[in-house]
């Protein structure tokens, strides 16, 4: 069974790759409907929260109860609805309605389970403050670049205060002094396991990638590899001595701020370069240009993310 910060990292790796498609994330009440949290994002639009509240319980309400894990999502012109219960709780994703359902469903079950473990913790009065304070322990332990506003719904008693003060000793009773922006040191097998994960959550968001590949450069001068592809091992293989071959090329390519500069046309395919930190860069193979442009600003945030991890591995 996985830890609660196994959980916790899952569910940051999960965010970082819904940065600027994930509007809000609401955590309703059942049986009434009544917002709890809500949790809104850079991208988020005004919405009527009640009415997203009441339409999700009302539909949970009717549709009968559903096998763990699973969801259901409700389709509007400007945004879709993906929602999961726990304890008596909703938890609603409001999503960009141009992307699928099933690329938002990953982070929604890992939420969901985290949310259950929290829950379990500590005791409170009041089961509707108990929610309240489990779902923004969770989020107190994300990425602070994803710029999260906690908003206390109706249904919320406590001040956003008191809160945000029972979250962090919930996070402390947990963690330790510990938290996300200071974890613990990484070996060598965590680091591939965790940069691994990226890159399957990558592939599971983009059906067009073909390949992703970190190459990380020590400061001893040694190259370790990290790919993930859907690609022959032949395929890979030239690729990646085509790559290395070039290591010049890169160099001068990785420097570009330009994102539009860092492409090469290899006849059938495209490659694109992001570097990540001063040592190393990844590189992405695609079908076409047009696929590079939707994908380049997530995979520069992957890169932010891998450089942390790698900043934590064994001097």
């Amino acid at each position: 069974m996985q830890s609660i910060h196994e959980q916790i990292s899952q569910v940051d790796s999960e965010f970082s790759l819904l940065d600027g498609i994930l509007q809000d994330i609401y955590l309703i009440e059942l049986p009434v409907g009544k917002i709890v949290l809500d949790l809104k994002f850079e991208c988020s639009l005004n919405y009527d929260d009640n009415l997203i509240g009441g339409l999700a319980a009302t539909i949970q309400s009717f549709s009968g109860v559903l096998n763990k894990g699973s969801h259901r999502s409700i389709n509007l012109e400007k945004l879709n609805l993906i929602f999961q219960e726990s304890h008596g709780f909703l938890i609603l994703f409001a999503v960009d309605p141009d992307y699928p359902a099933s690329q938002f469903t990953s982070a929604l079950n890992l939420l969901t389970s985290c949310f259950y473990s929290y829950y379990n913790v500590k005791e409170f009065e009041n089961a509707t403050d108990r929610a309240a304070v489990s779902l923004r322990s969770i989020l107190l332990q994300v990425s602070d670049d994803l710029n999260i506003e906690f908003k206390t719904g109706t249904a919320t008693s406590l001040l956003p205060y008191k809160l945000l003060e029972l979250a962090e000793e919930l996070s402390s009773s947990i963690f330790g002094n510990l938290s996300m922006g200071a974890p613990k040191r990484l070996n060598e097998v965590s680091i591939k396991t965790e940069v691994n994960k990226l890159f399957s959550g990558l592939l599971d968001s983009f059906k067009q990638l073909h390949q992703v590949t970190l190459i990380n450069t020590t400061e001893e001068g040694e190259m370790e590899e990290f790919t993930k592809s859907k690609l022959e091992d032949a395929v890979v293989s030239n690729l990646y001595n085509t790559v290395i071959g070039m290591l010049d090329t890169v160099s001068l390519l990785i420097e570009m701020e330009n994102e539009a500069d860092r492409s090469v046309d290899l006849d059938d395919r495209w490659v694109y370069f992001t570097p990540v930190g001063s040592l190393s860069f990844i590189y992405l193979v695609v079908e076409s240009k047009q696929t590079i442009d939707l994908i380049a600003p997530v995979l520069n945030r992957i890169a932010g993310k891998i450089v942390s991890m790698l900043e934590l591995s064994p001097s």
